[in-house]
C-alpha cells in the first residue's frame, strides 16, 4: 500500500498556526546542549584529595526521573539481581554450627529499619543507574560485625589513596575507610592513624564499593546506560521545549491533519487564512461567514 502524505499543524487559541515540522525543528535545536548539572562537591576534590568521577554522579542518578524506560529497566535488573531473596553458602568445607548461627543472625537482622534484601536492592539500583554501589559495614568495639547499611552512591567520592571515602550531604561531611583497611580513620577529619589509636566513637566505619568496571577509571564504575545518554537528554529537552512553547504562546485549540497529497504554499496560505481570519469572524459573528470548500479532520 502506498504511503499517503500527511501534513499536520496546530491551531493555537490566539489564531496562530504552527506546523508540526517547525515545532520539531526548534525542539531539536533547543536540545543540542549536552551539558550536565554542576557537581556539588566543587572545590572539595582539591581540598580533600578526592577523585572526581568521569561523569556527574548526581546527574546520572537524576536520569531515573527523566526516562520511564530507563527507570523500569534499572528497577527490574535490581529486583532480579538482589530482590528475590538470599541464602547462605559456606566458603569452608566444614563450617561450625556456631559460625553459621552468627552469620545467619547478622544477615537476618543487618539493620533495624531494612532487611538484607532491601539493602541489596538499593545498592543494585545505584549500581545500574550510576555504575557504583556502596555498603556500609558497622562493627562493635571488638571488631564484630553488627550492622549493614546502604549509602546513596551519588553522595560518595573516593580518595586518591583508595583507602578512604568521603560522603557530603549539604554542609555535613563524613569519612569512611575501605573494607579490610587495617588502620583507623577518623570519621570527622579523615585522618589515618594506627589501628586502635582512635577512640571507638570517632572511628570511621567501613565501605564495600561495588562498581561496573570501566577501563577509563581506577576509582569509579560507569552505568550501562551511558551509550544512550544523548538520546535520553534530547528526549527530555524536546518534551520540555514543547510544553514551554505552548505555555508561552497559546493553548492548542485544534490539530489539523491533511492526508492524501503534498500541500503547496498557496494551499497552506488558504488554510491559514481560514483559521486566522474566517474562524475568528465566525466566532464573533456566526452568520457572516460563508462555508469554505475545504475538508479538514479536527482532533480537539
Amino acid at each position: 500500500m502506498e504511503k499517503q502524505a500527511v501534513a499536520k499543524a496546530y491551531v493555537l487559541s490566539d489564531g496562530e498556526i504552527i506546523e508540526e515540522s517547525t515545532l520539531e525543528r526548534y525542539a531539536i535545536k533547543q536540545g543540542e546542549s549536552r551539558a550536565l548539572p554542576s557537581d556539588r562537591f566543587g572545590s572539595a576534590y582539591g581540598e580533600l584529595g578526592l577523585v572526581e568521577p568521569l561523569y556527574n554522579l548526581e546527574a546520572l542518578a537524576q536520569l531515573l526521573e527523566l526516562n520511564p524506560y530507563h527507570y523500569r529497566a534499572v528497577k527490574t535488573k535490581a529486583r532480579d539481581t538482589a530482590g528475590l531473596g538470599w541464602y547462605l553458602e559456606a566458603k569452608t568445607n566444614n563450617p561450625s554450627e556456631q559460625q553459621r548461627e552468627i552469620a545467619m543472625q547478622f544477615l537476618e537482622n543487618p539493620n533495624p529499619y531494612k532487611t538484607l534484601t532491601d539493602i541489596n536492592n538499593n545498592v543494585m539500583v545505584d549500581y545500574d543507574s550510576i555504575g557504583n554501589g556502596y555498603y556500609e559495614v558497622i562493627r562493635d568495639e571488638d571488631g564484630m560485625l553488627i550492622g549493614l547499611e546502604h549509602i546513596p552512591a551519588h553522595t560518595v567520592r573516593v580518595h586518591q589513596d583508595m583507602n578512604r571515602y568521603c560522603q557530603i550531604r549539604g554542609v555535613k561531611k563524613v569519612w569512611f575507610k575501605r573494607f579490610g583497611f587495617e588502620n583507623d580513620v577518623d570519621y570527622m577529619t579523615g585522618e589515618i592513624a594506627p589501628a586502635g589509636s582512635i577512640p571507638a566513637e570517632r572511628r570511621a566505619t567501613e565501605i564495600i564499593h561495588v562498581h561496573n568496571y570501566t577501563s577509563r577509571s581506577d576509582y569509579y564504575g560507569l552505568p550501562d546506560i551511558l551509550p544512550a545518554l544523548s538520546a535520553i537528554i534530547s528526549d527530555r529537552e524536546r518534551a520540555e521545549y514543547n510544553i514551554s512553547f505552548f505555555e508561552n504562546h497559546a493553548v492548542p485549540a485544534y490539530v489539523v491533519t491533511v492526508t492524501g497529497a503534498e500541500l503547496d504554499e498557496q494551499t497552506k496560505q488558504l488554510i491559514r487564512r481560514y483559521f486566522q481570519q474566517d474562524i475568528k469572524t465566525h466566532i464573533s459573528h456566526p452568520n457572516r461567514v460563508e462555508r469554505k470548500d475545504f475538508l479538514f479532520r479536527f482532533s480537539e
